[in-house]
Protein backbone atom coordinates (compact mmCIF):
# COMPACT_ATOMS: atom_id res chain seq x y z
CA UNK A 1 0.00 0.00 0.00
CA UNK A 2 1.45 3.50 -1.18
CA UNK A 3 1.33 5.62 1.55
CA UNK A 4 0.11 9.63 -0.08
CA UNK A 5 -0.35 13.17 1.38
CA UNK A 6 -1.77 15.94 -0.87
CA UNK A 7 -0.39 19.51 -0.54
CA UNK A 8 -2.48 22.25 -2.61
CA UNK A 9 -3.48 25.57 -1.54
CA UNK A 10 -6.97 24.70 -3.17
CA UNK A 11 -9.41 23.00 -1.08
CA UNK A 12 -11.28 22.00 -4.18
CA UNK A 13 -7.74 20.50 -5.64
CA UNK A 14 -7.25 18.42 -2.28
CA UNK A 15 -10.92 16.65 -2.71
CA UNK A 16 -10.56 15.28 -5.87
CA UNK A 17 -6.80 13.74 -5.05
CA UNK A 18 -9.16 12.50 -1.95
CA UNK A 19 -11.87 10.87 -4.62
CA UNK A 20 -9.38 9.63 -7.00
CA UNK A 21 -7.46 8.37 -4.38
CA UNK A 22 -10.60 6.27 -2.69
CA UNK A 23 -10.96 5.02 -6.70
CA UNK A 24 -7.36 3.36 -7.17
CA UNK A 25 -6.19 0.05 -5.09
CA UNK A 26 -3.10 0.31 -3.44
CA UNK A 27 -3.13 3.98 -2.51
CA UNK A 28 -4.06 5.19 0.93
CA UNK A 29 -4.41 8.77 1.32
CA UNK A 30 -3.27 9.56 4.79
CA UNK A 31 -3.23 13.39 5.03
CA UNK A 32 -4.15 16.57 3.18
CA UNK A 33 -2.52 20.31 3.30
CA UNK A 34 -3.72 23.44 2.48
CA UNK A 35 -0.62 25.16 4.21
CA UNK A 36 2.68 23.62 3.29
CA UNK A 37 5.19 24.24 5.82
CA UNK A 38 2.29 22.03 8.22
CA UNK A 39 3.04 19.44 5.79
CA UNK A 40 6.67 19.80 5.45
CA UNK A 41 6.55 19.89 9.81
CA UNK A 42 4.51 16.43 9.42
CA UNK A 43 7.18 14.81 7.49
CA UNK A 44 9.50 15.87 10.18
CA UNK A 45 7.50 13.06 12.25
CA UNK A 46 5.69 11.08 9.85
CA UNK A 47 6.45 9.72 6.41
CA UNK A 48 4.79 9.51 2.74
CA UNK A 49 6.19 7.23 -0.08
CA UNK A 50 4.29 9.84 -2.33
CA UNK A 51 3.37 13.49 -1.65
CA UNK A 52 0.64 15.07 -4.75
CA UNK A 53 2.33 18.03 -4.86
CA UNK A 54 0.83 21.03 -6.20
CA UNK A 55 3.23 23.93 -8.04
CA UNK A 56 1.58 27.09 -8.00
CA UNK A 57 0.96 28.17 -4.21
CA UNK A 58 1.50 31.71 -2.59
CA UNK A 59 4.16 31.03 -0.01
CA UNK A 60 5.83 28.26 -1.05
CA UNK A 61 5.59 27.28 -4.39
CA UNK A 62 6.09 23.56 -5.13
CA UNK A 63 9.87 23.34 -6.55
CA UNK A 64 10.60 25.34 -3.58
CA UNK A 65 8.66 22.69 -1.07
CA UNK A 66 10.70 19.89 -2.99
CA UNK A 67 14.34 22.00 -2.13
CA UNK A 68 12.80 22.09 1.91
CA UNK A 69 12.40 18.20 2.25
CA UNK A 70 15.30 16.36 4.41
CA UNK A 71 14.31 13.08 3.04
CA UNK A 72 12.29 13.32 -0.22
CA UNK A 73 9.24 10.65 -0.80
CA UNK A 74 8.64 10.00 -4.39
CA UNK A 75 6.05 12.90 -5.93
CA UNK A 76 3.81 13.93 -8.28
CA UNK A 77 3.44 17.26 -8.89
CA UNK A 78 0.16 18.84 -9.94
CA UNK A 79 -0.42 21.77 -11.91
CA UNK A 80 -3.19 23.85 -14.38
CA UNK A 81 -0.36 24.93 -16.42
CA UNK A 82 2.18 22.44 -18.60
CA UNK A 83 5.31 25.09 -18.82
CA UNK A 84 6.67 23.79 -15.56
CA UNK A 85 7.03 20.24 -17.08
CA UNK A 86 10.17 20.30 -18.33
CA UNK A 87 11.43 22.33 -15.34
CA UNK A 88 9.79 19.81 -12.50
CA UNK A 89 11.87 16.52 -14.03
CA UNK A 90 15.07 18.63 -12.45
CA UNK A 91 13.80 17.78 -9.32
CA UNK A 92 13.42 14.20 -9.72
CA UNK A 93 9.66 13.85 -9.37
CA UNK A 94 7.86 10.78 -10.44
CA UNK A 95 5.16 11.95 -12.33
CA UNK A 96 3.40 15.04 -13.65
CA UNK A 97 0.04 15.44 -13.58
CA UNK A 98 -2.16 18.07 -15.28
CA UNK A 99 -5.33 19.42 -14.09
CA UNK A 100 -7.98 18.80 -14.25
CA UNK A 101 -6.88 15.22 -13.19
CA UNK A 102 -8.65 12.61 -15.21
CA UNK A 103 -9.42 8.73 -13.28
CA UNK A 104 -7.08 7.07 -16.14
CA UNK A 105 -4.08 9.50 -16.17
CA UNK A 106 -4.39 9.15 -11.73
CA UNK A 107 -4.15 5.70 -12.28
CA UNK A 108 -0.93 5.71 -14.57
CA UNK A 109 0.66 7.90 -11.82
CA UNK A 110 0.28 5.68 -9.16
CA UNK A 111 1.08 2.59 -11.49
CA UNK A 112 4.66 4.25 -12.03
CA UNK A 113 5.18 5.51 -8.31
CA UNK A 114 4.38 1.36 -7.71
CA UNK A 115 6.97 0.10 -10.07
CA UNK A 116 9.70 2.74 -8.71
CA UNK A 117 8.98 1.31 -5.09
CA UNK A 118 9.13 -2.19 -6.29
CA UNK A 119 12.59 -1.39 -8.34
CA UNK A 120 13.68 0.38 -5.24
CA UNK A 121 13.28 -2.97 -3.11
CA UNK A 122 14.77 -5.47 -5.33
CA UNK A 123 17.61 -3.76 -5.53
CA UNK A 124 17.99 -3.43 -1.48
CA UNK A 125 20.11 -6.52 -1.35
CA UNK A 126 22.60 -6.46 1.27
CA UNK A 127 26.14 -8.82 2.31
CA UNK A 128 27.52 -9.81 5.65
CA UNK A 129 29.38 -6.49 5.55
CA UNK A 130 26.67 -4.01 4.83
CA UNK A 131 23.29 -3.32 4.41
CA UNK A 132 20.70 -1.27 2.50
CA UNK A 133 18.52 1.61 4.05
CA UNK A 134 16.12 3.43 2.26
CA UNK A 135 16.88 7.74 2.64
CA UNK A 136 14.62 9.44 1.18
CA UNK A 137 14.48 8.23 -2.15
CA UNK A 138 17.32 5.94 -2.80
CA UNK A 139 18.78 2.67 -0.57
CA UNK A 140 22.04 3.68 0.58
CA UNK A 141 24.82 1.06 1.18
CA UNK A 142 25.59 1.45 4.89
CA UNK A 143 29.35 -0.34 5.13
CA UNK A 144 28.89 -2.03 8.90
CA UNK A 145 32.59 -1.91 9.49
CA UNK A 146 32.15 2.09 9.24
CA UNK A 147 28.69 2.68 11.26
CA UNK A 148 29.47 3.72 14.83
CA UNK A 149 26.15 3.92 16.42
CA UNK A 150 22.07 4.19 15.55
CA UNK A 151 20.27 6.93 17.38
CA UNK A 152 16.40 6.89 17.51
CA UNK A 153 14.41 10.23 16.67
CA UNK A 154 10.75 9.80 16.51
CA UNK A 155 9.74 7.58 14.26
CA UNK A 156 13.40 6.86 12.08
CA UNK A 157 16.91 5.97 12.95
CA UNK A 158 19.61 8.00 12.30
CA UNK A 159 22.97 6.10 11.46
CA UNK A 160 26.30 7.70 12.04
CA UNK A 161 29.18 6.17 10.27
CA UNK A 162 32.72 7.82 10.16
CA UNK A 163 32.60 10.16 7.72
CA UNK A 164 28.80 10.72 6.95
CA UNK A 165 25.50 10.14 8.17
CA UNK A 166 21.97 8.63 7.06
CA UNK A 167 17.91 7.91 7.89
CA UNK A 168 15.67 6.11 7.62
CA UNK A 169 12.01 5.03 9.09
CA UNK A 170 12.45 2.01 10.46
CA UNK A 171 12.37 0.33 14.04
CA UNK A 172 14.83 -0.40 16.74
CA UNK A 173 13.73 -4.27 16.20
CA UNK A 174 13.83 -4.54 12.38
CA UNK A 175 17.26 -2.79 12.43
CA UNK A 176 18.42 -4.73 14.87
CA UNK A 177 17.53 -7.88 13.08
CA UNK A 178 19.78 -7.20 10.34
CA UNK A 179 22.60 -6.84 12.78
CA UNK A 180 25.57 -8.63 13.63
CA UNK A 181 25.05 -9.26 17.60
CA UNK A 182 28.74 -10.02 17.96
CA UNK A 183 29.29 -6.26 16.61
CA UNK A 184 26.46 -4.35 17.48
CA UNK A 185 24.58 -3.73 20.96
CA UNK A 186 21.57 -1.76 22.26
CA UNK A 187 22.79 0.08 25.30
CA UNK A 188 20.04 2.73 25.47
CA UNK A 189 16.83 2.96 24.47
CA UNK A 190 17.54 5.21 21.87
CA UNK A 191 20.89 4.23 20.51
CA UNK A 192 22.44 0.80 18.74
CA UNK A 193 26.38 1.14 19.13
CA UNK A 194 29.45 -0.80 17.43
CA UNK A 195 31.34 -2.32 20.37
CA UNK A 196 34.47 -2.21 18.19
CA UNK A 197 33.89 1.79 18.09
CA UNK A 198 33.87 2.14 21.71
CA UNK A 199 37.20 3.92 23.47
CA UNK A 200 35.83 4.51 27.00
CA UNK A 201 33.17 3.77 29.31
CA UNK A 202 33.34 6.37 31.98
CA UNK A 203 29.97 8.05 34.11
CA UNK A 204 26.91 5.86 32.12
CA UNK A 205 28.63 6.71 29.30
CA UNK A 206 30.71 5.48 26.35
CA UNK A 207 33.00 7.65 24.23
CA UNK A 208 32.96 6.98 20.57
CA UNK A 209 35.43 9.19 18.78
CA UNK A 210 33.96 12.52 20.06
CA UNK A 211 30.75 11.48 21.02
CA UNK A 212 29.28 10.36 24.50
CA UNK A 213 26.46 8.34 24.25
CA UNK A 214 24.13 7.33 27.70
CA UNK A 215 24.02 3.67 28.81
CA UNK A 216 20.79 2.45 29.90
CA UNK A 217 20.75 1.21 33.60
CA UNK A 218 19.31 -2.03 32.53
CA UNK A 219 22.03 -2.02 29.68
CA UNK A 220 25.08 -1.44 31.68
CA UNK A 221 26.22 -5.14 33.19
CA UNK A 222 25.27 -6.66 29.55
CA UNK A 223 27.33 -4.12 28.07
CA UNK A 224 30.44 -4.73 30.67
CA UNK A 225 30.57 -8.15 30.32
CA UNK A 226 30.84 -8.10 26.26
CA UNK A 227 33.32 -5.74 26.26
CA UNK A 228 35.41 -6.60 29.17
CA UNK A 229 35.42 -10.49 28.48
Amino acid sequence: MIRAIAVDDEPRALDVIEILSLKVPGVCLSETFSDPALALEYLKSDYADLIFLDINMPEISGLQFIKKLTFKPHIVLTTAYSEYALESYDYQVTDYLLKPIDLDRFRKAIARVEKALKLEQSNALHDESALFIKDGYQYKKINLNDLEYIKGEGNYLRFKLKDSKAMARMTFSEIASRLPLEKFMRIHNSYIINLEKVNTISDNHVHIENTRVPIGSKYLNTLKKKIIH
